[in-house]
């Protein structure tokens, strides 16, 4: 059920004379922007909000799966459209998260909305592929384009993130990192190569796929596709035991679950 926000001075904008008198911002002017320009026609939360959710996303996943996660949370984590569609290119997808569980059993593919309006049939059609292939021929797709890519020093640091995971094999004496600084140099490639994504039965199930969104019609904690569902409410009730930061996370949590452009973002909540 939807609980109000209470409306407070610091979810305003500060006036000229508050500047003046050394005003100091907070946490909670953070989220009273995001809460009034969220209802302008071209402002995207999501993105904006992002942040907010991986501090909290693991502990929210082990709520809904009743597993421990591994520390690793990996954002924008890239799709490669030929390791779905074998007729497309070394173009990219990405995924808003990928989180892996402790004991190695599988990896969690999670998208963030912010508007319900924002879910795609497009993206669920990649989503569904991307599940059926399974994690170890993404993470192949993702040494692909880390290969054609021109910006290998960021692909550096995906693989070893996905080596602190155990999904890939970095041997010692391969000088990834040295040979990426400031720019890709001779022997790169050649190191690639000894990257390994593992064989034996680390994540060998399909991944799971998440969807983290304001409501959702019912009581469903599963859509047409079989993605897992989560709702703004239940994310709500799991942040707010966490501190100042989480209490107010919490409050605007809920007051997202009304559509942008609902409501006049000036006046009672």
């Amino acid at each position: 059920m939807h609980r109000p926000v209470k409306r407070n001075k610091s979810d305003r904008l500060p006036r000229d004379k508050d500047m003046a008198n050394n005003y100091a911002p907070t946490v909670a002017d953070v989220f009273g922007l995001l809460d009034e320009w969220r209802h302008l026609p071209a402002y995207g939360l999501e993105t904006r909000v992002a942040p907010f959710f991986a501090l909290f996303l693991r502990e929210v996943l082990s709520a809904r799966f009743g597993v421990d996660f591994h520390s690793v949370v990996i954002p924008e984590f890239p799709l490669r459209k030929g390791t779905l569609d074998a007729n497309s290119s070394n173009q990219s997808f990405n995924v808003d998260y990928v989180a892996f569980s402790q004991d190695d059993q599988k990896a969690y593919l999670v998208e963030l909305k912010t508007d319900m309006g924002s879910r795609r049939d497009d993206q669920s059609c990649y989503l569904v592929k991307a599940r059926d292939v399974g994690i170890r021929k993404l993470v192949c797709g993702i040494k692909l384009l880390a290969k054609a890519s021109d910006k290998k020093p960021k692909y550096v640091h995906l693989l070893h993130l996905l080596s602190k995971v155990g999904v890939i094999s970095i041997p010692d004496n391969t000088s990834l990192y040295e040979k990426s600084f400031p720019k890709a140099k001779p022997g790169w490639s050649a190191a690639l190569e000894k990257v390994e994504v593992r064989t034996n039965d680390k994540f060998a199930k399909k991944p799971e796929v998440v969807f983290i969104q304001p409501t959702v019609n019912g009581d469903k904690r599963h859509d047409k596709h079989n993605f897992n569902v989560i709702v703004f409410d239940e994310v709500a009730d799991i942040v707010e035991q966490h501190g100042e930061l989480g209490s107010i996370f919490a409050n605007h949590l809920r007051e997202w679950t009304c559509p942008a452009g609902s409501r006049d973002p000036s006046g009672p909540r």
